[in-house]
């Protein structure tokens, strides 16, 4: 094992005063868990002569130990890089104490890698195994506690907050957070207009697509770039960020503008969950009357009333055609109209005015005929590549698992010759300095057995990943050749599974994405090497 030492550093979103921005215990910062373990280092002879790696989680909860730089230094401790491991206390380096008990119990122990949590006072070299392994079991279980009971008081706060009809997450579109009473909204003066304009264009006729493209026309700011000038971060996206049909009904839908707080609508099912689970409407917490509202409570059932009536989901066979073709310019999917020939057009044109892909025009079957040509011609290459894909069978795999088996078999080995030298020298037979030369020569002759294993283990899993692409490849190729010959209405069926995606530009350019073209650049890169 090298001789190298890793600094870990964690902290989470609880040790920051969001309002201030600042840590709420300036020794819990990156900045202070560095300088602590950098001086312990350096009075310490045995480990200030040693390099020193930093591995920082910034912003993670300890509960849990799906960490990247945690998962990280890891890595690099079963890998034999780094002999010792330095954390400011327990707590940064986990609140969960079973799982941290299991590392320092367990698995650094097995792997011959020292401990140290400064604050503490707990050192691996100097554990006993007496009342330090309790001392220790307790502190994790007091951080795990402390961890959940945390959890527990936001979720209980945020829930009081809501049944007080306070808001807690972002303020809606036509709103923004009131100055003086940050759980209290008020209307923004430069969105709520907008709102109000939504809902009387709705009742008085208008459709979403229409508001859509009035809205767009007079360049009004979109929900997803007022947030973004909110926080002053600019666009917070590279695709164009227009008014659709589907904006407009996000606002129509939203019973906040009527003066009502509705909270509970969603809800984490784990701590940090990143996707949050929609609730059922009856378990939701709506309080009247919590802000000025922009339209009443009879304009907003006038607003629903207007809107078209949506038939109900039945499921269907799925059409490929709906899903492969998409405009080059503005990269939304194009739209089909029907009538005696089906036609395709990007439908940005209904939101943007002059928008570049407002003459995307094609019949569906001139479309399909030009693809059709492109996919025969590919079904071509494919048969040609089939006759040059020869199937090599070789044994490099049973080779490999061989020799895997083979140095395990040494490595098991070696803990019985530990055991033997062991009782060799306490029956007398072997002085200390005889004992502890044969054992350093022992463990160095395991350790490279180690990285002989996890030599020939990489080799073995790229060689297993490269059989199972190749083997895909191969069914794929099989499969796509065999169509040659078949009639052009069999084939159009068939080309549609091929095909990733299918690009229409405003100059009858079309630019066609196969889903097994990979194959043509893996096979040229093999031929090339």
């Amino acid at each position: 094992m090298e001789q190298c030492i890793g600094i870990y550093l964690r902290v989470s979103l609880e040790d920051f005063d969001l309002k201030r921005n600042l840590h709420k215990d300036e020794s819990n910062s990156i900045f202070g868990q560095r300088n602590l373990i950098n001086r312990y280092i350096q009075d310490d002879k045995t480990l200030n002569i040693l390099p020193v790696k930093e591995f920082v989680d910034d912003g993670f909860t300890g509960t849990n130990f799906e960490r990247p730089s945690f998962q990280k230094m890891l890595e690099e401790i079963k890998n034999g890089k780094i002999s010792c491991v330095i954390v400011k206390d327990l707590s940064r380096f986990g609140r969960n104490y079973l799982e941290v008990g299991d590392y320092l119990e367990h698995l650094f122990p097995f792997l011959g890698v020292r401990f140290v949590a400064v604050n503490d006072h707990y050192d691996s070299e100097d554990y006993s195994g007496e009342n330090a392994g309790v001392d220790v079991a307790f502190k994790n279980i007091l951080h795990d506690y402390y961890s959940r009971d945390l959890s527990m008081k936001v979720r209980s706060a945020q829930r009081s907050r809501m049944l007080q009809g306070k808001y807690v997450n972002t303020p809606p579109y036509g709103y923004k957070r009131d100055p003086e009473h940050k759980h209290h909204l008020v209307p923004d003066e430069n969105t709520a207009w907008v709102v109000k304009k939504i809902f009387q264009m709705i009742i008085e006729g208008s459709s979403t697509s229409e508001v859509a493209l009035y809205l767009n026309k007079n360049h009004i700011s979109t929900p997803m770039q007022a947030k973004a000038i909110r926080r002053k971060k600019g666009m917070l996206c590279e695709k164009p960020l227009v008014w659709t049909h589907h904006t407009v009904l996000n606002i129509l839908g939203n019973y906040k503008y009527v003066g009502a707080m509705v909270n509970h609508t969603r809800e984490s099912q784990t701590l940090r969950d990143k996707v949050q689970k929609r609730m059922p409407e009856d378990v939701w917490i709506v309080n009247e009357g919590m802000h000025d509202a922009l339209v009443s409570h009879e304009e907003f059932r006038q607003a629903r009333q207007a809107l078209r009536k949506v038939k109900k989901y039945s499921k269907k066979e799925a059409d490929l055609t709906n899903c492969v073709y998409y405009c080059g310019h503005c990269g939304r999917k194009l739209r089909k109209t029907y009538g005696l020939t089906t036609y395709l057009t990007c439908r940005t044109f209904k939101y943007v005015p002059d928008a570049e892909c407002q003459t995307i025009r094609w019949a569906l079957p001139d479309i399909e005929k030009i693809v059709l040509e492109s996919f025969k011609v590919q079904l071509l290459f494919l048969r040609s590549l089939k006759k040059n894909m020869k199937k090599v069978e070789n044994n490099r795999g049973k080779e490999y698992i061989g020799e895997m088996k083979r140095i395990k078999n040494q490595l098991e080995r070696y803990q019985d010759k530990k055991v033997k030298l062991y009782t060799e020298y306490r029956q007398g037979f072997l002085s200390r300095d005889g004992f502890m030369l044969k054992k350093l020569q022992l463990s160095q002759e395991e350790e490279t057995l180690k990285q002989e294993m996890i030599q020939i283990r990489n080799i073995y899993e790229k060689y297993i990943e490269e059989k199972v692409v190749e083997d895909e490849q191969r069914v794929v190729v099989d499969q796509y050749s065999g169509y040659m010959g078949m009639p052009d209405e069999e084939l159009i069926a068939l080309m549609y599974q091929g095909i990733e995606r299918v690009m229409v530009y405003n100059d009858k350019r079309i630019e066609i994405i196969w889903k097994f073209q990979d194959i043509f650049k893996d096979y040229e890169r093999k031929a090339a090497m």
